[in-house]
């Protein structure tokens, strides 16, 4: 059903059941355009990692707790996977930063999500 003064919008809610569909009427002043989350250049969980890919992490929503202390350290920092991890979608990390994370800790396990390939590493693995 169209709307004659395009002032309102048509959506349909899924659920998990489609006996739960709901279709509701919305203004369209009480909407809001949602830009995309993923910048244009890839993201590490497009391909898969790989073994010596060079990675920017870019935030810091799926990795561990214990790393958000360090946020100001870590995002815009640039490192290379060094191995899968057993948990998947993690990746150990090596950071190619200072001293000042964790006591001197260059590694560190992070999601996928959180990185953006910068390059492919040498490693064929």
């Amino acid at each position: 059903m169209a709307f004659a003064d395009a002032s309102m919008v048509r959506v349909e809610l899924e659920a998990d059941r489609p006996s739960r569909r709901t279709v509701v009427d919305l203004p369209v002043h009480a909407l809001a355009r949602l830009s995309p989350p993923t910048p244009p250049s890839r993201r590490v969980s497009e391909r898969g990692p790989r073994a010596g890919d060079r990675v920017t992490v870019v935030d810091l929503l799926h990795s561990h707790g214990r790393l958000q202390p360090y946020a100001s350290v870590l995002i815009g920092a640039a490192g290379t996977v060094e191995r899968l991890t057993g948990r998947p979608g993690f990746v150990l990390v090596r950071l190619h930063i200072g001293d000042e994370l964790m006591d001197g800790a260059r590694r560190a396990v992070m999601h996928v999500d959180d990185l953006r390939v910068c390059g492919g590493g040498d490693s064929a693995t």
